[in-house]
């Protein structure tokens, strides 16, 4: 992290640059670099990218894609001091509309939850642990 100016800032390895230390990017950025750290390469990770869901512009906070750069999980983030909830999982639902990757997780530091999504059967199911990083 840094100070510049008066406004505090932490690098962003996958984009490589100095971002805004907000409580939601202080979240993000630990998963950031808890992916980096299993082995994802920095190629198979996208930070706050921009995905279309129903003609509306969106930003997805971290797409893990797999070996074949399919997206794989999407990562919701939120400060420490936001609740997970249904809203919450709604949101990260609605980018799977575009994305219909096979796992979402939302996590705001303290709580994460994932799912794995059964598209066929219009289906999910919580899980124990993190998904697969394939």
């Amino acid at each position: 992290t840094r100070l510049s100016g008066n406004r505090q800032e932490i690098w962003e390895p996958v984009r490589q640059q100095w971002l805004a230390l907000t409580h939601e990017e202080w979240i993000r950025q630990h998963w950031v670099h808890w992916l980096l750290a299993q082995g994802v390469p920095r190629a198979r990770l996208a930070v706050e990218t921009t995905i279309k869901v129903n003609k509306m512009v969106r930003r997805a906070d971290i797409v893990v894609f797999n070996q074949a750069y399919q997206p794989h999980i999407i990562i919701e983030c939120k400060a420490e001091s936001v609740l997970i909830s249904q809203g919450t999982f709604d949101q990260v639902a609605r980018y799977n509309l575009a994305l219909r990757v096979p796992y979402l997780v939302v996590s705001n530091g303290k709580l994460t939850l994932a799912c794995a999504i059964h598209h066929r059967s219009e289906s999910w199911e919580p899980l124990d642990n993190f998904p697969p990083l394939a």
